[in-house]
């Protein structure tokens, strides 16, 4: 133990002696890149100082850079008619396929009225029914395991968009009403 202690103790103290020496000759040593370096480095320095470089030299800047170009090509390509034109279609077929019901100010404490499916599809069956005063939930079910589940609540103004591209419509009734 003790000859491994002496042992480390010497090898530090020769580490040492080599590591002092070495940075005492350093400076006498003259050191010299090579061209390709010094051509990079000066590259980098210019870069850096240059007003283009502190502008986009960060994530969010550059995001916003990128951001601010995507507009302005997207804006360039609406100016021209054709383009315009198709995204002018997309939007009109997008929309006109929609339909928006509002219950605007038909809100209530209570169901007055219930919903149900009038023609349910074929092999369908109730399989269950939860009514309360503020919201009503039937399922139905058929023989796949295939579920449709109607739920009724009390609301303030509720808003639906529908998409009436879908092939199978069901229809709902309420009392003097058909939707």
């Amino acid at each position: 133990m003790i000859a491994e202690n002496n042992f480390n103790r010497a090898l530090r103290e020769a580490v040492s002696s080599e590591l002092s020496d070495a940075i005492l000759h350093e400076a006498k040593n003259p050191h010299t890149f090579s061209d390709d370096f010094l051509r990079k480095m000066d590259k980098l320095t210019k870069a850096e100082q240059s007003r283009f470089w502190r502008m986009t030299s960060t994530v969010p800047k550059r995001i916003a850079v990128i951001m601010a170009s995507l507009l302005i090509i997207t804006l360039t390509a609406c100016s021209i008619p054709s383009v315009r034109a198709a995204v002018v279609g997309f939007i009109k077929e997008t929309y006109d396929n929609c339909i928006r019901l509002f219950t605007g100010g038909v809100g209530s404490n209570n169901i007055s009225d219930q919903y149900g499916i009038t023609e349910l599809p074929d092999g369908f069956a109730e399989i269950g029914r939860k009514e309360s005063d503020a919201r009503c939930i039937v399922c139905y079910q058929n023989e796949k395991g295939d579920q449709i589940v109607l739920t009724q609540s009390i609301t303030e103004d509720h808003s639906i968009f529908l998409d009436n591209r879908v092939e199978q419509n069901a229809s709902f009734a309420k009392p003097s009403h058909n939707i």
